[in-house]
């Protein structure tokens, strides 16, 4: 596509970004979400290293806005937006809590193998 693709939006999850992208599609406006593939290679699903960008062209992004507002859809700020501080990483605890329970089922099982077979296993 050789035309300018802007964002209009940046959701915390690519369900959110579907939806709204296929709000767009269903109104004749193309909308892409550029993290879409990676998005789907992130686990656990809930951590979200960075938000998930819809982008319309340039030419239609007044539209979309147009679109979202009558389908009352709650867009936060985008960051593209000069006002609007950069999204914080939500990456930061709930990842450390995944990262965190994991390491005390490893613990766990390790003690339990021990305790089982033990310390020679």
């Amino acid at each position: 596509m050789s035309e300018d693709l802007v964002t209009i939006a940046e959701l915390r999850s690519i369900t959110s970004a579907d939806f709204v992208r296929g709000i767009l599609r269903e109104n004749g406006i193309e909308a892409f979400i550029p993290e879409e593939n990676t998005a789907l290679l992130r686990y656990p699903p809930f951590v979200v290293a960075s938000p998930m960008r819809v982008q319309v062209p340039k030419a239609q992004a007044e539209a979309a806005k147009e679109i979202l507002r009558n389908a009352e859809i709650d867009i936060p700020p985008s960051e593209a937006a000069e006002d609007a501080k950069p999204a914080e990483s939500v990456f930061d605890v709930r990842g450390l809590r995944w990262l965190l329970s994991l390491l005390a089922l490893a613990f766990l099982a390790m003690l339990i193998y021990r305790l089982t077979y033990g310390a020679a296993g």
